[in-house]
């Protein structure tokens, strides 16, 4: 950890306009450290979705606390593949404490109706970003909206440091809870900390990639008109008017058509 780190941290939080973030040395590690801000007990329930990867579940289940699962919006393919205040509401109990609302796809979730709802319970919200950094809703960038957002660079997402990750808070007791979490040597008395800190290699390589977001993004756009131009009138595709295609998503109704249509893209 060092100056580029702390340049790379900097930058994420103006882009996000957020007052604190916190680089770490992968997403799931950035969820784990954000839930784990939260001071949270066995007997409390996170809400996301069971449209996701399996790090949301693996950062729930380290901290204790008990994952909800609740199914994506309808109308999903023109939509987004992403949970909703009416997918979420069913779930909703007095042990609610976290929604992790993950923006899928590259495109962002309808997420100021969830974040409305939680604040009048006093429920924290989450925004998932890994997929969808640098996709807009209402104005603003996502992982604006929530009291937390956390960010994954790994090799596959939309900017890479190899492995990495980044939690943004606007919060000041949920921003030292965060450094306390994450200061792993030097202190004056022991507490349990992480040493989950990203590189100076790595942030450097995140800072390239920062400055390249708008061309990623546009070359993303590219690449999926072509596809849209060649498939939109034999199969069902994703809309992306509200963001950008991560990754282009076809919906086929069976193995069948989806074989076929692997043996075609090969072609």
């Amino acid at each position: 950890y060092g100056n580029k780190t702390s340049e790379f941290e900097k930058q994420m939080a103006d882009f996000i306009d957020k007052d604190f973030a916190k680089a770490t040395s992968s997403g799931t590690t950035a969820l784990h450290i954000a839930l784990a801000s939260l001071d949270l007990t066995e007997n409390d329930e996170i809400i996301t979705t069971t449209f996701s990867c399996q790090s949301l579940l693996n950062a729930i289940n380290y901290t204790k606390a008990k994952p909800i699962l609740v199914d994506i919006q309808d109308n999903y393919v023109e939509l987004g593949y992403n949970i909703s205040l009416n997918s979420i509401l069913p779930s909703i109990t007095k042990n609610t404490k976290v929604i992790i609302v993950p923006h899928m796809f590259g495109v962002p979730a309808d997420i100021k109706p969830i974040k409305d709802f939680a604040e009048k319970n006093n429920i924290t919200i989450i925004e998932d970003c890994a997929q969808s950094i640098g996709a807009f809703y209402q104005g603003k960038p996502i992982g604006y909206y929530g009291h937390l957002s956390v960010f994954s660079f790994y090799a596959t997402k939309v900017i890479s440091t190899g492995q990495g990750g980044m939690i943004l808070t606007s919060n000041p007791k949920i921003k030292e809870r965060i450094i306390d979490l994450t200061t792993y040597d030097s202190r004056e008395s022991y507490k349990p900390a992480y040493n989950y800190t990203m590189s100076d290699i790595q942030s450097a390589l995140g800072l390239t990639q920062l400055e390249k977001l708008p061309f990623l993004i546009k070359r993303r756009k590219e690449i999926g008109e072509r596809y849209k131009k060649s498939l939109k009138n034999v199969y069902k595709i994703a809309n992306y008017n509200n963001g950008f295609p991560y990754r282009f998503i076809i919906q086929l109704q069976n193995k069948k058509e989806r074989d076929i249509l692997k043996r075609k893209l090969k072609e």
